[in-house]
């Protein structure tokens, strides 16, 4: 019943709505993390250990997509690329995450090495963080309106938690 009444209430001008909706705060919110992107290596500099080379991670694509995975990204993109590793050595250690996030990105990006795979999970994570702001527009409006609709969409995407869902980082 859920379902059938959600699919029901999604009009074209709804649809239209909802996915203006979404880009609006979508692309405002992902142009301020990508400015502060390519600010921070001039403000900040990269905290590299000598004794520790290991820690400081980067992979092989331009440094604008290298920032994005961080974190349990590289995780992710271990598992991706070589799968599952062994847990007696931890410097090859692999967390086990769920494992459709990194599958989903091997069959997307896996032909094209290392770079595929991040631009690949990076696609993934975006789009689904779109998706959300598109399903959660849709939610809002249709019990409070357009207008909190919007603005509850703008929130959740400068809500400073939501680099997390532009990031290596599903």
């Amino acid at each position: 019943l859920g379902l059938t009444a959600l699919a029901a209430g999604w009009s074209a001008p709804v649809l239209r709505r909802s996915l203006g909706a979404a880009a609006f705060a979508f692309f405002l919110s992902r142009a301020v993390i990508w400015g502060a992107i390519l600010i921070a290596p001039l403000v900040i500099p990269e905290n590299f250990d000598p004794k520790h080379p290991e820690a400081t991670v980067h992979t092989s694509t331009p440094w604008l997509a290298d920032a994005m995975v961080r974190w349990d990204g590289v995780h992710y993109l271990t598992i991706a690329r070589d799968g599952y590793l062994d847990t007696s050595n931890p410097l090859t250690f692999t967390p086990r995450f769920w494992p459709l996030y990194p599958w989903l990105m091997r069959l997307l990006g896996g032909w094209a090495g290392e770079e595929g795979l991040v631009y690949a999970g990076l696609l993934l994570a975006n789009l689904a963080f779109f998706v959300s702001l598109v399903l959660l527009y849709r939610m809002v409006e249709e019990d409070l309106g357009p207008e909190q609709g919007l603005r509850t969409c703008f929130y959740m995407a400068i809500f400073p938690g939501a680099f997390f869902f532009s990031a290596l980082f599903a």
